[in-house]
């Protein structure tokens, strides 16, 4: 409904234009321009275009992948990436603040390449079918703005044209301001005016195209029955496009862009696309078990899971991961998990944590340690007692008297759906065992009174 009252007053403002010579103004103001989402600066080492989602209904596929996945308002554009359409959706492709391609619906549309070796704006794309309007500032001669269809190369001499394919081997190519010239693979050329139209038929067998005869004069009617035409000038014109149409009778003899005034230069809009960040505390935790939860057994946040070794019932310790993510969905992967014979990690359903599956952000962890049970001769020292190869890791005494503990760690990153990663981060699992001040555990008399700190045994 509101693209056809876009089309519905565009039509009108055309319409309303008589047979004698005549100037026609676009000058409205008021609203955003389309423009204006254009998209972050791209890195040096890598170009890239942005996506705007104006009517939903718009896919992706990546240049490695196989499938087209929902396309996101802010998404970035590679070369090799393909826009799609379906008969509703509308999606345009920004590559600077100034130089776009507007996809209309049931189009499939590539990019092809962004810039050259050195750096210079060298932007093309191709149709497969469907239709797009494409508008870009003025270049310099080091830079081109493209586009492929039906065997036929348009570049741009101005700064707006239309690329409309019925199928793959056929695209009819109109030049609306300024003018295109087209060249085909076999290097036919011919050269379009302002509002000329031309089509290009492509011989696939022997990988040559044929173009018009001659370019064709776009008439007033031509373009009062182009909906496609109207709604894009309506769209430039409501996002801050000011230019005058000239007719002459009843042909449309041009279209001037009126250069726009000096403005303050706009602040971008944040880059959706940075990979997601761990946060400096990655640990929430949710449950302490009841030994644990006080300042002499601290609990985090941090990077620090400490718990007592007798970890089922009340003695649990739950957390989460936390993770800032600045606009996409994206997963907790596991890269290094502690030694089994130290303890585990467990996910919600109190499973074994493993790193080949990805886990969601909500995911609720435990701490399960392995309780210390020390095997010591009367007389044995501390080390003798508890470092002699019967546990994984280096115990030490704990943080209070007549307790030990022993530490091991897991890594993790989190991977949002562009594929870009978090650095890996690093939690240490502390597991403490209260030697000489809890009996129920039934600990070997030798192995309490080989920690200095002990005073008696069971």
């Amino acid at each position: 409904m509101y693209r056809a009252r876009r089309r519905r007053r565009a039509h009108g403002l055309i319409a309303a234009c008589a047979a004698s010579a005549i100037a026609m103004v676009f000058a409205m103001s008021g609203v955003a321009g389309a423009t204006a989402a254009a998209g972050t600066t791209a890195p040096e080492d890598e170009a890239t275009a942005t996506l705007q989602v104006i009517e939903p209904n718009v896919t992706v596929k990546r240049a490695d992948k196989e499938n087209f996945r929902p396309g996101r308002e802010g998404q970035r554009l590679r070369v090799g990436d393909t826009v799609k359409t379906d008969a509703t959706g509308f999606a345009q492709v920004n590559y600077t603040d100034e130089s776009f391609t507007r996809l209309d619906v049931s189009t499939t549309f590539t990019i092809v390449s962004l810039t050259d070796d050195e750096g210079n704006r060298q932007i093309k794309g191709s149709v497969d079918s469907g239709q797009t309007w494409n508008r870009t500032s003025a270049l310099t001669e080091s830079e081109s703005f493209e586009q492929e269809g039906a065997g036929a190369t348009a570049a741009v001499t101005g700064t707006a044209f239309v690329v409309s394919c019925t199928t793959p081997t056929n695209c009819t190519f109109t030049s609306v301001v300024d003018g295109i010239t087209l060249t085909t693979v076999d290097g036919e050329i011919q050269h379009l005016d302002p509002l000329m139209e031309c089509d290009s038929d492509e011989v696939v067998v022997d990988e040559d195209a044929d173009l018009c005869g001659a370019p064709a004069q776009v008439t007033l009617d031509a373009i009062l029955a182009n909906a496609w035409i109207l709604e894009n000038l309506f769209i430039d014109g409501a996002n801050g496009f000011e230019g005058i149409i000239v007719v002459e009778d009843g042909v449309v003899v041009s279209v001037t862009p009126t250069p726009p005034a000096d403005e303050e230069e706009e602040t971008p809009p944040p880059d959706l696309s940075d990979p997601p960040v761990v946060d400096p505390n990655p640990v929430n935790i949710l449950t302490a078990d009841s030994d644990t939860d006080s300042p002499t057994y601290p609990t985090g946040p941090g990077d620090v899971v400490i718990s007592q070794d007798e970890w089922t019932g009340d003695n649990r310790v739950t957390f989460t991961l936390q993770v800032t993510n600045p606009g996409h969905s994206f997963v907790v992967v596991f890269t290094a998990l502690p030694d089994v014979l130290f303890g585990q990690l467990l996910d919600s359903s109190l499973n074994a944590v493993n790193t080949t599956t990805e886990y969601l952000i909500t995911e609720v962890y435990t701490f399960a340690p392995v309780q210390i049970e020390a095997n010591c001769a009367n007389g044995d020292d501390f080390d003798e007692c508890f470092n002699t190869g019967d546990f994984p890791t280096l115990v030490t005494e704990g943080p209070v008297d007549g307790s030990v503990q022993w530490s091991d760690s897991f890594t993790f990153k989190a991977v949002n759906d562009e594929g870009d990663e978090s650095v890996e981060t690093t939690v240490t699992l502390t597991a403490v065992d209260d030697m000489c001040t809890t009996n129920e555990e039934g600990h070997d008399n030798d192995a309490v009174d080989a920690v200095p700190s002990c005073i008696g045994g069971d």
